[in-house]
């Protein structure tokens, strides 16, 4: 029985050491990565875009895209905190925003319009290029703005 007992002691020992060691150390609370990783990509979304060009998933009516047309090198985008202000020629609008799922350059998201209605759209970021891909209707598409100064 002594002889068994090195044999006992050391593994038990070392699982004690592990346990206290691990204890010992003051842990701040769990990390939230998928919040941290929105909270980036909305801070990485602040300040001021430019429309460089929208390509639309299917045929606007003519109004829209006579809309749509002027808008082109002159919608700024604005995002300052959780709002957004979108000013271009015939256009002034706020919206909110909440970011639902972001990694790397890529996120999620949903634009609140004044009465609550949310539209959902995907980002990416490149450089200081964002494409947007809009999902729901008459904005299905793919809006590439870029980062003035």
């Amino acid at each position: 029985m002594l002889r068994n007992l090195p044999t006992l002691v050391t593994p038990a020992l070392l699982a004690i050491c592990a346990l206290t060691a691990s204890c010992s150390r003051e842990q701040g609370p769990p990390r939230d990565a998928r919040a941290e990783a929105a909270a980036t990509a909305a801070q990485r979304l602040q300040g001021r875009w430019l429309l460089q060009q929208f390509q639309p998933a299917g045929q606007l009516d003519f109004a829209l895209q006579t809309l749509m047309t002027a808008q082109i090198g002159q919608l700024v985008l604005e995002v300052n905190g959780m709002n957004m202000f979108i000013r271009g020629p015939g256009v002034t609008v706020q919206r909110t925003y909440r970011i639902d799922e972001a990694y790397t350059e890529h996120l999620q998201m949903m634009v609140f319009d004044s009465y609550g209605v949310g539209f959902r759209a995907y980002g990416d970021f490149i450089g200081n290029t964002l494409v947007i891909n809009g999902t729901e209707a008459p904005w299905v598409g793919r809006a590439t703005l870029v980062r003035l100064p």
